[in-house]
């Protein structure tokens, strides 16, 4: 069932998905990673643009993962799925030009 959450592009799985970047289990984060689709992030990028705030909580939590957990092990927050998942939001939503929107 759980893998199965991950590999759907479908956007009802989105929120679950969402909600499980912003978790500091790190192999939860490395498998949404190395499954994350166009599709995926265009669903993640409307969840953002429906869901700012709800977003941004997700982002803090990667943020404070990160550091008290995650920052001796990856010193470049870069290095960090938590961090590449966002990166790849961002860098889609630049691709698709809706950075003025979000």
């Amino acid at each position: 069932m759980f893998e199965e959450i991950f590999k759907s592009d479908s956007y009802l799985a989105t929120p679950f998905i969402t909600q499980l970047i912003g978790e500091y289990v790190f192999e939860i984060l490395f498998v949404i990673k190395h499954n994350l689709s166009l599709t995926k992030l265009d669903n993640i990028i409307k969840l953002k643009a429906d869901n700012l705030k709800y977003f941004k909580t997700i982002e803090r939590r990667i943020q404070s993962y990160w550091d008290c957990y995650y920052k001796s092990i990856f010193p470049n927050k870069l290095d960090y799925a938590g961090f590449q998942i966002l990166n790849a939001v961002e860098n889609r939503t630049k691709e698709l030009n809706l950075t003025n929107s979000i």
